[in-house]
C-alpha cells in the first residue's frame, strides 16, 4: 500500500467497562491514524429502496497499515459517526488491517 492512499484520519477509542460487565458512557481515545475508508458500493436497478441499501449505509470498510494498538473491542469514529469493530482481516503481502465496521446507536 503506498503511503498517498491514507488519506482520512481515523480516531480509536476504548469503551470503558464497568464491574457487572456493563459499557459506561464515556470513551477513552487510544490512538489516530490514516486510512483509506470506503461504503460497500450500492447496486444499481429498481427505483425503490430495499433492505440492502440500508445495510450499506450502515457499514464501513477501513484499510489501516498494521499496528499493535487496534484490537476488536475499539471502536473508531469516522464523519462524526462511531463504528463498532466487527472484523479485523490481516493482509500480510502489504502489512496492512482491513477492518469492517458497523455503524453504533448512540
Amino acid at each position: 500500500m503506498r503511503a498517498g492512499l491514507l488519506r482520512e484520519w481515523v480516531q480509536f477509542y476504548k469503551v470503558g467497562k464497568k464491574a457487572n460487565g456493563f459499557q459506561k458512557n464515556d470513551t477513552v481515545p487510544t490512538s489516530i491514524l490514516r486510512t483509506r475508508c470506503h461504503r460497500l458500493k450500492p447496486i444499481s436497478g429498481d427505483m425503490g429502496i430495499n433492505a440492502f441499501e440500508e445495510f450499506q449505509k450502515s457499514v464501513i470498510c477501513l484499510q489501516v497499515r498494521k499496528n499493535k494498538v487496534i484490537t476488536p473491542d475499539l471502536t473508531f469514529s469516522y464523519q462524526n459517526s462511531f463504528y463498532q469493530i466487527v472484523n479485523i482481516d490481516e493482509r500480510p503481502e502489504d502489512q496492512t488491517f482491513t477492518i469492517t465496521g458497523k455503524k453504533q446507536n448512540l
